[in-house]
């Protein structure tokens, strides 16, 4: 194994060298360590009116006016029937948020740019019960890590379901059994703390903050930070949320997963995908983010805006396969269009992929495989109940019937929607490879995935090939590479020409016609509504459809610490792509 590992590096090495003398265009970053304090929401002030609202709303119209981020539990607050009016002039907001909640017994507190609300339940009256001889009651205070109280924490002895919560000034009293009792003490984004009583009657606890969550790393554009020094408004899903979605694009990956983030798509493999970063912000340019993939923007979107057949309908970024996604960071407010210019003002996805790693070699073999089926079709006429409602349309319009509707055989009941329909099959298979020592880590992948549609004679094939290395020169000095080869066949048909749709078609074709007559010919099934006669099966199977793209996403970069806290920076990025559309419609389908 060691072997391989070192013959793998030497070829990574080669191979680095040779993709640096390829890419031309270069962009130069430097990047810094940057640290931001937070104002006290006593030292913020703002002017306020609202009438009749709720207090999420007001919440809002704060976060619109300050930096400040609001947390808190969507139930408890919407479950509040109080309605805030107010007229707040160049007042703090530690003042207005004591007015808003004063009557609605809910609480809040800073930490950093989040104000988290909570509520605090109104002091019960002691139950008329007799106490028990062996209960005690023990007191005591919780505080930060600042010495400030914690008003809303939760105290409760532990494997018992007897506790409380602490007051406004963070006190709190709870009886508890004599003998051996464990008291745990929790509040949102701190430690939990469980502390043993013993025989003492008076127990302060100091809880400390969770900053597992605040020491994440999140790329932000200039380069890459800790969550606790970032200030703007990010959203990061990893490979760990993404590996279990069996999607085809990482961008419909992305549905559900982040706040904020809107993601809407045609349902098909490979087909056109919505995303809005905080909804719409044009009405008539383009509404569609920015999308970097490390360090590259790429492009989006179909290059071909024809709508003929299916042209038009597919989505570039299914080239890029999930699997080899380490993390996907969304940049969603204005401070996007500081790195990236007037290409960031819809917000920015930025895409990191995997890297290898310090240590043996690590082979990885991915396969999934899945179906894919209509649950209920719509319960349409058979051939008796239709010829029995197109003579009556006759009788009752005054005409004869005619001969050929008169002498129909009702003993073809042909159901469109079944010859149209399949069970369709989806495949994925996925070998990696990573590794490397102190100086050099690659990760290499290749992947082939073959979705059909639930129509007939259509669906997705896609390969990818990636590598990624990374070569630390000397202690300064960093160089790496990324390349990625993807081509994909996409023959999804989505037809939207003045004939409708081919499920359309199925779903309104005369049931008493055959899909071929004795000759083995298609018949045209008279549609309604004065559509065009044609027939659903053939207009699926003899078209040829389909749209075949290659891409080529390649970036280099050159890293030196000139300081600690300076560093150099040289990218250069490559995006290639070619889409190439095959259509030929037979006789027999016009």
């Amino acid at each position: 194994m060691k072997n391989l590992n070192n013959t793998i590096i030497s070829m990574s090495k080669a191979l680095f060298y040779g993709i640096i003398t390829t890419l031309i265009f270069s962009s130069y970053l430097i990047a810094g360590n940057t640290s931001a304090q937070h104002k006290s929401v006593k030292d913020v002030k703002i002017s306020l009116e609202v009438e009749n609202a709720s207090m999420p709303q007001v919440f809002r119209s704060i976060e619109d006016e300050t930096d400040f981020i609001f947390s808190y539990v969507h139930d408890q607050v919407n479950a509040s029937a109080d309605l805030v009016t107010l007229k707040a002039n160049n007042e703090s907001v530690e003042s207005i948020l004591k007015t808003v909640m004063q009557k609605t017994g809910f609480s809040f507190k800073q930490t950093g740019a989040t104000i988290s609300v909570y509520f605090v339940p109104p002091p019960q009256p002691a139950p008329k019960t007799e106490t028990r001889t062996d209960d005690r009651i023990i007191t005591g205070k919780v505080t930060d890590e600042n010495d400030q109280p914690l008003p809303g924490a939760s105290i409760y002895v532990k494997g018992t379901n007897q506790g409380t919560v602490a007051d406004n000034d963070g006190n709190y009293s709870l009886e508890i059994p004599d003998g051996e009792v464990v008291l745990a003490f929790t509040f949102i984004g701190y430690v939990t703390e469980e502390i043993s009583v013993g025989a003492a009657n008076v127990l302060n606890t100091q809880l400390l903050p969770d900053v597992k969550t605040l020491d994440d790393i999140v790329v932000i554009g200039y380069g890459e930070q800790s969550k606790r020094k970032v200030t703007g408004a990010i959203s990061k899903v990893t490979a760990k949320d993404l590996e279990n979605i069996p999607v085809a694009s990482f961008d419909q990956a992305l549905q559900g997963q982040m706040p904020g983030v809107h993601v809407s798509s045609t349902g098909t493999p490979g087909g056109a995908v919505l995303v809005r970063i905080r909804g719409q912000t044009s009405i008539n340019a383009g509404n569609e983010p920015l999308y970097v993939v490390d360090g590259v923007p790429i492009i989006s979107g179909s290059l071909d805006s024809r709508t003929e057949g299916f042209i038009g309908q597919f989505n570039t970024l299914s080239n890029i396969n999930p699997r080899d996604i380490a993390s996907i960071e969304v940049l969603k407010d204005a401070g996007a269009t500081a790195i990236y210019g007037s290409r960031g003002a819809n917000g920015v996805v930025l895409i990191t992929t995997k890297k290898g790693r310090n240590g043996n070699t690590n082979i990885n073999l991915d396969v999934f495989s899945g179906i894919g089926k209509v649950t209920k079709k719509l319960d349409v006429l058979n051939s008796e109940e239709y010829l029995m409602i197109k003579k009556e349309a006759y009788i009752n319009d005054g005409r004869p019937i005619p001969d050929d509707l008169a002498n129909s055989d009702v003993s073809v009941d042909t159901d469109w929607q079944e010859e149209v329909l399949r069970t369709a099959n989806i495949s994925q298979y996925q070998l990696s490879i990573d590794g490397g020592n102190e100086r050099t880590t690659f990760y290499a992948s290749a992947s082939f995935r073959n979705e059909q549609t639930v129509l007939q004679n259509s669906g997705l094939k896609r390969g990818n090939l990636r590598l990624n290395l990374d070569h630390q020169a000397s202690d300064n000095l960093g160089i790496g590479a990324t390349v990625s080869l993807n081509r994909e066949n996409n023959n999804t048909f989505t037809r939207s020409g003045g004939n409708g749709s081919s499920l359309l078609n199925a779903i309104i074709a005369r049931p008493n016609v055959t899909v071929r007559d004795d000759l083995g010919n298609y018949t045209q099934p008279v549609l309604q509504f004065g559509f065009f006669p044609i027939n659903p099966v053939a207009e699926l199977i003899e078209p040829r459809l389909e749209n075949t793209t290659s891409k080529v996403i390649a970036s280099t970069y050159i890293d030196y610490n000139i300081l600690p806290e300076f560093k150099f920076r040289i990218d250069a990025g490559y995006d290639f792509h070619i889409q190439q559309h095959d259509l030929f419609y037979p006789t027999s389908t016009l």
